[in-house]
């Protein structure tokens, strides 16, 4: 089942099934993944794969780690869509009969995992923006920002 940014109907969907959930920060070259704790409350990076080959690696992972749910970061530009997301459908439906889905907004993502990387760095706030360009964000640290965030927001 798909759920859209409902975070709360999303948990009671899973809440049965024992596994760990899964993160993803879908991008059209590399796809982040992150993967929870098995109670649901924190997140972790796990890797980052080659788009083009993602889907049985993924599949390989629902099994292998046993991943009841996934948390797909979708891409919005202020209140709609952004165009990318017609990239991710295709891999939303595929996988859609495997695990349940949450879609969860993913702006800020990347903002917020190189803030995240940069704190705990040592990196003093009034260098933030200098720093960005030194330290480099990897999409499995956008995924676990994606899966934190939903997270958070299913346990509040």
């Amino acid at each position: 089942m798909i759920f859209n940014e409902d975070a709360k109907s999303f948990k009671n969907s899973i809440a049965h099934k024992a596994g760990f959930i899964l993160g993803i920060d879908y991008g059209l070259k590399k796809i982040g993944l992150s993967i929870s704790d098995e109670t649901g409350s924190f997140a972790f990076p796990y890797g980052v794969l080659k788009t083009e080959s993602s889907m049985t690696k993924i599949a390989e992972i629902l099994e292998s780690q046993n991943i009841k749910a996934m948390v797909v970061g979708i891409p919005k530009k202020n209140h709609s869509f952004h165009p990318t997301i017609t990239n991710i459908i295709p891999f939303v439906d595929h996988f859609c009969n495997m695990v349940d889905i949450l879609l969860w907004d993913e702006r800020m993502s990347s903002i917020g995992s190189v803030k995240q990387l940069n704190y705990s760095h040592g990196f003093k706030k009034e260098k933030l923006k200098k720093n960005n360009l030194k330290l480099k964000q990897d999409d499995h640290y956008a995924a676990q920002y994606i899966l934190q965030s939903a997270l958070e927001t299913m346990n509040s």
